[in-house]
């Protein structure tokens, strides 16, 4: 049980207050409960969806999920997703990341709710099922991205990466497809595939041209694999 509030703290809210989640080593550890918190947050929703639901239009319901889902998590993953592209686009344009690219990084957290509200919107009857997997498939990404990379480094987020092992992707990643692919069909087996394709690019990428997997790459992948995730399940 350490491991899971291990992997809560370092995952949601709870990590903003008291002491710190743990070492970089206990959290790599603790990375096969990832995508159990990911279901703990998708059960959040669905208890709110069900509350929300006929007081609210579909519209407001929506935003009001996704505000939900920022609060729960302190904001801490798009406060990555920000903090990455700023720094992509200034190594992409050989700039100061300091102090330049930061409107794009406030241009994609606004896309990124964006994005959630609307895909949320047009659900429907199967909104509650999609709430669920979401946050799962999100932070199983997370695992796929840590496990396995090549650079040498004593950097944090690469001290976490070092801890997951092959044990850890094989469980989650069992039990993640396992329920998705029995809730969604085919459809979860597309999106899940599609998820772990995101984020084995985006570690090949920061590994070539950042050169480094810094804990805000693991808040941008979330939001991104969520979001993408969402939109898929919309759409499908």
């Amino acid at each position: 049980m350490k491991n899971a509030r291990i992997a809560t703290k370092f995952l949601t809210i709870a990590g903003r207050f008291g002491a710190a989640p743990g070492a970089p080593e206990q959290i790599g550890r603790a990375a096969i409960y990832f995508p159990f918190v990911g279901f703990a947050i998708g059960l959040g929703l669905i208890v709110l969806n069900r509350l929300l639901g006929r007081a609210l239009e579909s519209e407001i319901e929506a935003a009001v999920l996704v505000f939900a889902l920022i609060i729960v998590t302190a904001a801490i993953h798009l406060e990555g997703l920000q903090k990455t592209t700023d720094l992509l686009v200034a190594r992409r344009h050989k700039i100061d990341h300091l102090s330049a690219g930061t409107v794009y990084g406030m241009i994609a957290v606004v896309l990124v709710i964006i994005f959630k509200i609307r895909a949320i919107e047009v659900m429907g009857e199967t909104r509650s099922i999609h709430l669920l997997l979401a946050p799962a498939l999100a932070r199983w990404a997370l695992v796929v991205f840590l496990y396995g990379p090549n650079l040498e480094s004593e950097d944090l987020a690469w001290r976490v990466a070092k801890q997951v092992t092959a044990w850890h992707l094989f469980v989650a990643t069992a039990v993640t497809l396992a329920i998705t692919i029995y809730l969604t069909g085919r459809a979860g087996l597309w999106v899940g595939l599609t998820i772990s394709i995101v984020a084995l690019l985006f570690r090949a990428y920061c590994q070539r041209q950042v050169s480094e997997i810094s804990h805000h790459r693991f808040g941008a992948l979330i939001e991104v694999s969520e979001t993408l995730s969402l939109v898929l399940f919309a759409s499908l």
